[in-house]
């Protein structure tokens, strides 16, 4: 029975010595297992890191962008600013004493004083309106992309009656001048008819009042209104009827008759006119 007992005791003591070894492998098993799960986590957060990294730098290269397109955008309104201060110079230049300039926007107003242009009751241009046109017209051409409305303005009064038989009207005569006005420019200023409007209001837009010499004067006036073109004609829209009405360079233009040769014609013609006669009915008095 004792050796027996002995080699229990024995194996006893090998298992705890075995076991004794066994723990601190299952330790660093174990130790080993958790560093893996924990570098799995780093590697996960810096994943994360990495991530929010990129979408910060995506960020910031947008933001850096979009300032990019706000300062280019600046520049060029600043560019267009100095552009257009330049164009108004020139336009206040080349009118003077003669007329006013306004700009607002993209829309410039040319206020052109009827004296300078025209004769008192009258449509025709007077040479010194000639030469105004002239400068203008230099000036307009150096300014493609605006269409050009030009606009005649009268004051309350009747028309004169020397002129009465053209013009009934301050309709009819602010209508004359806007006219003589955009031919001048068209003929002789080279303007492109395309780019030109003509528009007479009468007395129906006062900027002063009518009740003074110096309102009244105000209000006879000629307008140029300057507007970004809206509509662009390509080929294909009309280019060839466009172009067709373009006057040929060196080709003559139509005159317009002066005032003076228009009244000759009217009087020649109620001249020649011969008088038509008329019945008398005869009438019969009847008495009760």
């Amino acid at each position: 029975m004792i050796p027996w007992v002995v080699a229990v005791a024995g194996f006893g003591a090998a298992g705890g010595i075995y076991a004794g070894m066994l723990r601190p492998a299952q330790q660093r098993e174990q130790h080993a297992v958790a560093e893996v799960a924990e570098a799995k986590k780093a590697l996960v957060e810096a994943k994360k890191d990495a991530d929010a990294g990129k979408a910060a730098q995506a960020e910031l290269d947008k933001k850096s962008e979009e300032n990019k397109g706000l300062r280019d955008d600046l520049a060029k309104t600043v560019a267009e600013k100095a552009d257009e201060q330049k164009v108004l110079d020139k336009l206040k230049k080349e009118l003077g004493d003669g007329g006013e300039v306004k700009g607002e926007g993209a829309q410039i107003t040319l206020t052109l004083v009827d004296k300078i242009l025209f004769k008192s009751g009258a449509a025709d241009l007077t040479p010194q309106g000639e030469e105004v046109l002239k400068k203008l017209g230099v000036v307009l051409n150096g300014m493609p992309d605006k269409m050009i409305e030009v606009s005649g303005h009268a004051d309350n009064q009747a028309v004169e009656s020397a002129i009465k038989e053209l013009y009934p009207t301050n309709w009819e005569l602010s209508t004359a001048r806007a006219t003589n006005v955009v031919r001048f420019l068209q003929d002789v200023a080279a303007v492109k008819a395309r780019r030109l409007k003509v528009a007479g209001y009468g007395s129906t837009r006062p900027v002063a009042s009518n009740k003074t010499p110096a309102g009244r004067a105000k209000n006879r006036r000629i307008e140029i209104l300057l507007l970004p073109e809206k509509v662009k004609v390509v080929k294909g829209d009309f280019a060839d009827e466009i172009a067709a009405a373009q006057p040929k360079a060196g080709a003559p233009t139509a005159t317009r008759p002066k005032d003076a040769d228009r009244l000759k014609a009217v009087a020649a013609a109620k001249a020649k006119a011969k008088p038509v006669p008329t019945k008398v009915a005869a009438t019969t008095k009847k008495h009760r």
